[in-house]
């Protein structure tokens, strides 16, 4: 932001103030991150679904949700999610080291982006195309890549907390003031700390009775996915629960490779799970 003021958009800071430029290029940066979140989840979309409409209305309702709002706004999202989006796809072509330097940018963002590190364990040793052809000490060899994938994947987050408790514990920026509860906790995360603290976020904090209305305005989106999720374990259970390896003996092998029913989709739908969890 600052160095998009300070170059492009430097002559309008003499008219409007240096904040408002601030933020003016904050819109910019934030709408471009979400065009190319909407692009890039397009391009995901063909190569998963193998359906070009499929894909296309998904991008569709990307850009349309009602949530989506946050995506203009002077906010991590849009980034967030063309990093997630761009790493996705490039696990998908195989590009692992790229995804895991993308997914490092993006725990770096928000630290929900560890999470998606699992994209990496499951293409390089869960799912069963994998294993094909493999003598076990391929796989071995296999699994140690995957284990530093996943530690490059969460270095941006990891990296963030050793800033965090460096700024506001080892070298406070008020050091008369009384240290706080996060310098006390092990392990310190600067988020977490912030959430318990400030947003009374935690551990099944959330379910009050004040948060009725806002359980009724997400009741669509938790409808809509529990009948996502059921519509695919009901196609094949047995594959759902075997991770990919074994399915239904009546199945048609051709329908594995059509749409929403397809293995490629299937560590999207483990995760659509953990998120409606």
């Amino acid at each position: 932001m600052r160095t998009l003021t300070q170059t492009v958009l430097r002559p309008l800071v003499a008219v409007g103030g240096e904040q408002a430029v601030l933020a003016v290029a904050g819109c910019i940066i934030s709408n471009a991150c979400f065009v190319a979140a909407a692009v890039t989840l397009y391009a995901l979309g063909q190569y998963t679904l193998r359906n070009e409409r499929l894909a296309y209305i998904a991008s569709l309702l990307f850009v349309f949700a009602p949530s989506n709002m946050f995506m203009s706004a002077v906010y991590t999202e849009s980034l967030f999610a063309w990093l997630v989006f761009s790493a996705m796809l490039c696990i998908a072509r195989r590009q692992h080291v790229v995804a895991s330097l993308l997914l490092c940018a993006s725990s770096l963002c928000r630290s929900n982006g560890v999470m998606y590190a699992g994209y990496l364990v499951w293409d390089v040793v869960v799912r069963r195309e994998a294993w094909i052809g493999k003598r076990w000490t391929q796989m071995v060899v296999r699994a140690v890549a995957a284990a530093g994938l996943v530690a490059v994947s969460v270095l941006g987050f990891v990296g963030f907390q050793i800033y965090g408790y460096r700024t506001h514990c080892l070298q406070p920026l008020y050091p008369n003031h009384p240290s706080r509860a996060y310098c006390d906790g092990l392990p310190a995360t600067v988020y977490g700390f912030v959430q318990a603290e400030y947003w009374d976020v935690g551990f099944l904090r959330y379910y009050t009775w004040s948060q009725i209305p806002n359980f009724l305005l997400a009741a669509p989106m938790i409808v809509l996915s529990i009948a996502g999720i059921y519509t695919c374990a009901a196609h094949d259970p047995v594959r759902l629960a075997t991770l990919g390896w074994k399915r239904r003996p009546s199945l048609q092998t051709a329908s594995l490779d059509t749409a929403f029913l397809g293995n490629r989709l299937l560590p999207h739908i483990y995760l659509w799970v953990l998120l409606l969890a």
